[in-house]
């Protein structure tokens, strides 16, 4: 019955560019591939009720560390783009029932 959101941050650079959620009722199973060269911090959001009393849960791969893009390029953990520079990256998301 608790309301509550939630983010929870992995502490450095993934070292694999990817992650996955599995629903043991479904048996489904959703995988975000990413490069971890290019984005190399992840994040997983747990909404409760305690956003706008939605119920969800997401990967966030990110290309900074936490959500505070000062606190991140203080400690050089953000991706820096440089002027008239491009950073691209590509996400691919997989759903199966196993």
């Amino acid at each position: 019955d608790a309301v509550s959101a939630e983010k929870y941050y992995f502490s450095g650079p993934v070292p694999e560019g990817w992650a996955a959620l599995y629903d043991p009722q479904t048996n489904e199973k959703l995988t975000v591939r990413f490069p971890a060269d290019k984005v190399p911090y992840l994040a997983v959001w747990c909404n409760c009720g305690g956003f706008e009393d939605q119920y969800h849960i997401a990967i966030e791969p990110s290309t900074g560390f936490l959500d505070d893009l000062r606190y991140a390029s203080e400690r050089g953990r953000a991706a820096v783009i440089e002027p008239f520079q491009r950073y691209e990256w590509h996400m691919d998301v997989t759903l199966e029932h196993l």
